[in-house]
C-alpha cells in the first residue's frame, strides 16, 4: 500500500474511487471495524490514503495542496491492480490466462520472491501467475460463458 492524495471533485467519482480503494485494501479509518467497505464522505472533494490502509477525506484545498502525500489522478488510481500478500487466498496458474487446460490451484500465498513478481508459492506448488480468490467465488476455469 502506498500514500496517495486524490481530487475526486464529485460524488460519482468519489464513490468510484472509494470502491476501488476498498479492492486495494484501503478502508475508512473510523468505520473499518463497524462498517467495512462502506462508502461515506462522498460529498468531500479530496480523498487521502496512507500506507497503513487508512482512508480519510476533506474539503480544504489548502490542506490538500500542503499535504505531503503524492497526488494521483483518478485515471491512474483506478488503473492500480490489487496486490496479493503472503497469507492471502489466491488462485495460482501457469498460462497467461486461467482456463480449463491450465495447471492451477487454490491455496494460501506462502512465498513471493520479490514484490508481486513470479514465481509464486501457493500451498506446496509454484505458479507463474496469481489472482486473488474469495471462498465461494466461481473458479474461473469452470465458469461457462453465455
Amino acid at each position: 500500500m502506498k500514500n496517495y492524495k486524490i481530487f475526486v471533485g464529485n460524488e460519482e467519482m468519489s464513490k468510484k474511487v472509494q470502491e476501488h480503494a476498498f479492492k486495494l485494501g484501503y478502508d475508512w479509518l473510523l468505520t473499518r471495524l463497524a462498517s467495512p467497505n462502506k462508502i461515506i464522505g462522498e460529498d468531500k472533494a479530496y480523498l487521502f490514503m496512507d500506507d497503513q490502509g487508512n482512508l480519510t477525506c476533506g474539503d480544504s484545498y489548502a490542506y490538500f495542496e500542503g499535504h505531503g502525500y503524492p497526488e494521483i489522478t483518478i485515471t491512474d488510481f483506478l488503473a492500480i491492480k490489487p496486490e496479493s500478500k503472503i497469507g492471502d487466498l489466491v488462485i495460482g496458474y501457469d498460462a497467461d490466462e486461467l482456463g480449463e487446460d491450465n495447471e492451477w490451484g487454490i491455496g494460501y500465498l506462502l512465498i513471493v520472491k520479490e514484490e508481486n513478481s513470479c514465481p509464486f508459492t501457493v500451498g506446496t506448488e509454484i505458479y507463474a501467475h496469481i489472482k486473488p480468490y474469495k471462498m465461494g467465488d466461481p473458479i474461473p476455469a469452470f465458469v461457462e460463458e453465455d
